[in-house]
């Protein structure tokens, strides 16, 4: 695909004067936030029409698994109570039976001094409740992350399948703070997988990044550790049931994201700056001419209809800061084109040449900008231009 009609750039320009920042004596910096369309990092195809989604989850298996204990442990409590009262049943029957064999034998009872010791009556053994792992309903799950764009959801050409791979936690530790209030930490992991193949034959298959590593809870303050131990035993369960809730939701936002970013043609937002000239005496007529060519062809960019006519308004912007930069001079403070205009058309012309993908004169630009001694902030916005243009060329030259 030729490189002029691939990107096509949806822009809802928003610029606010007020918001304005003076970069130096005559230049003013405008902040712009822009809508643009981007490209898959690895792109599945260009014939391939639609989707599939589905959620796997582990954690069903385990609470058969923890239902089957809990169970059984509720059986031998059961057991264990009965048979502890059939004992003192039988002894309390012995001890009658025996007692009244004879009259002469319940006669030298009576005058025996009573027994008194008490009859220890059985207590049931308590079982707590068990922790079971929410069970998700992966078909809600699916359908409000798992969304591919610029794909339609319900053709077989590509499968997603996210997996919810297990939660996991710790036991807490107790710990008790310099003003002596005590509480409580835990620590547990979510991981959840993401596997996309195209007509069967598997294209990723990644942890979803950061849900494999532990995340912490901390309670409350709480007066004793006493107290700390019977709060963590009472709410566990709802503790744990809250955090995997979190944690889940948290990590499936997370293959949304991932998915799109490598796969999806995802409209998104760019916050960038242009730089402009004061022009009370009309010296820098040329730079706001080429400012405002500028600016007008990222909004025609926004219309289908107008969007080589906005590609023809960037270059003609470019050409003209390009000849105002022939009058460079940054070692004269006075001079028509001075360091602080000089510094401030080279930021325009790197910002206008990625959106033409002209990639290697937005190099060039970035050379003569890193040698015109600029500060500590510009330094910083010229490497965040740096970073956004190195990932557009590999978007594009991956959907060539």
């Amino acid at each position: 695909m030729k490189n002029n009609s691939f990107f096509k750039i949806v822009t809802a320009v928003s610029i606010s004067l007020s918001a304005s920042v003076v970069m130096a004596q005559n230049v003013d910096r405008e902040s712009i936030e822009f809508d643009y369309i981007k490209y898959p990092s690895k792109p599945l195809g260009k014939d391939l029409k639609g989707y599939t989604t589905k959620v796997i989850q582990s954690d069903p298996a385990k609470n058969k698994e923890i239902k089957a204990a809990f169970d059984a442990a509720l059986k031998a409590a059961d057991d264990k109570y009965n048979k502890e009262v059939q004992e003192v049943k039988d002894k309390e029957k012995a001890k009658n039976d025996a007692a009244n064999k004879t009259k002469l034998t319940a006669v030298l009872n009576a005058m025996q001094p009573k027994d008194q010791t008490a009859t220890v009556v059985p207590v049931k053994e308590t079982v707590p409740a068990p922790f079971y792992y929410k069970e998700f309903n992966g078909d809600v799950l699916s359908s409000q992350y798992i969304k591919l764009n610029g794909f339609k959801k319900g053709a077989n050409d590509i499968e997603i399948v996210a997996t919810l791979s297990g939660f996991e936690f710790s036991e807490p530790t107790y710990s008790v703070n310099q003003t002596n209030q005590h509480s409580y930490t835990f620590t547990y992991k979510n991981p959840v997988h993401l596997a996309v193949s195209v007509a069967g034959s598997p294209v990723t298959d990644m942890l979803v990044a950061n849900s494999g590593n532990d995340l912490r809870y901390t309670s409350g303050t709480l007066a004793s550790k006493g107290e700390a131990e019977y709060h963590w035993k009472t709410n566990r369960n709802s503790i744990l049931d809250k955090v995997q809730n979190e944690s889940t939701n948290l990590h499936m936002r997370g293959i949304d994201y991932a998915l799109n970013d490598m796969h999806g043609i995802t409209k998104t937002k760019r916050s960038a700056d242009l730089y402009t000239v004061k022009n009370k005496k009309g010296d820098y007529n040329d730079v706001v001419a080429a400012y405002t060519e500028l600016n007008e062809g990222l909004l025609s960019l926004g219309e289908d209809l107008l969007i080589e006519e906005g590609k023809t308004k960037i270059k003609a912007a470019c050409e003209k800061f390009e000849l105002i930069l022939k009058d460079s001079n940054p070692t004269d403070k006075k001079a028509h084109v001075n360091q602080d205009v000089t510094t401030a058309v080279l930021f325009n012309l790197i910002e206008a040449n990625i959106w033409l993908n002209e990639y290697v004169k937005g190099q060039k630009f970035m050379l003569k900008l890193r040698s015109n001694n600029i500060n500590n902030r510009e330094e910083r916005r010229l490497d965040e231009l740096k970073e956004f243009m190195t990932d557009h060329k590999q978007r594009f030259d991956a959907n060539k």
